[in-house]
């Protein structure tokens, strides 16, 4: 996230406590990679819902700069809660029989992904 902005300011966003629900590594994931944004975390490592927004400006009146990140951010919570719904509503175990139509080949790897659809 190197050379994104060069006078940065950084402001505090919230976003709504029940996307909490979600395990925080999708929610982590959809702010950071989707977004940018950084995800904050009490002492003990939990998720709070607060993320910090780092702009290319500065205001005198931060509530544009939030207000608009935090629309940005609630559709795509939505969807890392949308896609982690669907996938529980299928066991694990009887996603196995579609592995018999996955391919692998050795030199095609990928980088490793989380584990969230979003």
């Amino acid at each position: 996230m190197t050379a994104l902005v060069e006078q940065p300011s950084v402001y505090v966003g919230t976003f709504d406590a029940a996307f909490l629900s979600v395990p925080q590594e999708c929610l982590i994931l959809t702010m950071r990679q989707n977004q940018k944004y950084f995800p904050l975390f009490d002492t003990a490592g939990k998720l709070l819902p607060k993320f910090l927004i780092v702009s290319n400006m500065k205001v005198a009146t931060r509530a544009h700069i939030i207000g608009g990140n935090q629309r940005v951010v609630r559709p795509r919570l939505e969807d890392a809660r949308f896609f982690y719904d669907q996938d529980r509503k299928m066991r694990l175990e009887a996603r196995v029989p579609q592995l018999a139509k996955v391919v692998y080949h050795g030199k095609l790897r990928q980088p490793a992904r989380a584990a969230c659809s979003a």
